[in-house]
């Protein structure tokens, strides 16, 4: 039984906003996977988002609600540390595929110090249409330990 946990993952995400025009809402993400390949992983997702109600100055769901399937495979050499994944979704309540495809590196130059840049793609749903988002980032930390 314990082989079996040791390839299993379980991933919980909550954020909860107060907003100070009185509005409020969450995020939760639950994901459940499964290592089926060396150093990858596939799994479930189901993600909702809420907000007590719409402001026309920001993003703010109503009972937005999906499920996918999504997958990450990790790679490292050296110093530098690789990992590609993505996801393919459903949102029931507008019947709409979402897709998300990412792309990472993270080098270690030095020991707690840290360089990553990440590439990422994807297609999502808000209120009434659907829409497309390219994002780029680097950055770098150093952490104590």
């Amino acid at each position: 039984m314990s082989n079996l946990f040791n390839l299993m993952k379980l991933s919980l995400l909550y954020n909860y906003y107060n907003i100070n025009d009185g509005n409020e809402g969450n995020d939760i993400q639950i994901r459940l996977g499964k290592n089926f390949l060396v150093n990858g992983t596939f799994g479930y997702e189901y993600f909702f988002s809420d907000c007590a109600f719409v402001s026309p100055l920001y993003y703010s769901p109503q009972n937005f609600e999906s499920h996918s399937i999504w997958g990450e495979w990790n790679y490292q050499y050296q110093k530098w540390k690789f990992k590609v994944g993505g996801k393919l979704g459903y949102v029931p309540k507008v019947d709409y595929v979402l897709n998300e495809i990412f792309g990472e590196a993270i080098y270690n130059p030095l020991l707690n110090l840290n360089i990553s840049c990440r590439l990422g793609y994807m297609n999502s749903y808000r209120y009434d249409s659907s829409y497309s988002s390219f994002s780029a980032s680097i950055y770098a930390y150093w952490g104590i330990f």
